[in-house]
């Protein structure tokens, strides 16, 4: 696969903190109002607390973006590379609000790769190092890309919580 050369939002004339304040308001529309925007080096972070119907417990969510302040170029409007990347999150989390909104998936399993674990890690950095590792060392070669129908597992069941509670078994 080839990565487009081109940048969306190149030109954004939109600054971070209004970014910042566009996510905030797109969370509040789902009812999600416990929300962190954070700087550190080398990267920022949008993170979020949800209570959903599916899962008995509030998740965490976090989504790091690399970010190198060093690379990027200041003018008028501020850093414009922060400008890129905070717009493009502000669309991404957009977008995966929208796919939960219409049914596509749930919650969790759009939002699985930025779920925080226990130790403070998100699914993803937790596994994306095993999978690259799996990778290399030649361990992932003959995975296929459909299951054989007939060894196919079968799909677990999902419960539906309510107040903690399994209501319902799919």
């Amino acid at each position: 696969m080839i990565k487009p050369s081109y940048k969306n939002y190149k030109n954004t004339a939109i600054r971070p903190e209004k970014s910042q304040a566009d996510i905030t308001r797109e969370l509040n529309r789902y009812g999600i109002y416990e929300v962190q925007h954070t700087d550190q080096k080398g990267r920022f972070s949008v993170a979020f607390r949800v209570e959903l119907e599916e899962v008995p417990i509030p998740l965490m969510i976090r989504i790091d973006v690399p970010y190198n302040k060093e690379k990027d170029t200041e003018d008028y409007l501020g850093w414009k590379n922060q400008r890129v990347l905070y717009r493009t999150s502000f669309y991404y989390i957009k977008a995966l609000l929208n796919s939960w909104d219409n049914g596509l998936k749930t919650f969790t399993e759009i939002f699985m790769p930025h779920l925080v674990l226990p130790g403070g890690g998100t699914v993803e950095q937790m596994l994306l190092p095993k999978l690259q590792k799996a990778i290399t060392e030649g361990k992932m070669k003959d995975v296929p890309l459909l299951a054989d129908p007939e060894t196919e597992p079968e799909i677990p069941k999902i419960p539906k919580y309510k107040r903690g509670k399994v209501i319902e078994v799919k």
